[in-house]
């Protein structure tokens, strides 16, 4: 059975990794904006890219279904 406390901690790393997610998103379109290097842009798709990737691990790890 999980703990209360687990439930927290795991709400807290959840909500941290989708404020990552929106941190690199807005980096991108930063990039995109701001017609940057080619590297940069795509450096920061590779940022997101992994930023949504460690998302989407998480939540199969905990079970957590998304829509």
């Amino acid at each position: 059975m999980v703990s209360l406390e687990d439930l927290i901690n795991q709400n807290i790393k959840r909500e941290q990794l989708t404020e990552r997610i929106e941190f690199c998103q807005q980096h991108f379109d930063e990039c995109i904006s701001n017609d940057s290097p080619l590297a940069a842009k795509y450096k920061a798709k590779g940022m997101l890219e992994a930023a949504k990737e460690a998302l989407i691990s998480y939540d199969k790890y905990w079970g957590i279904t998304t829509l």
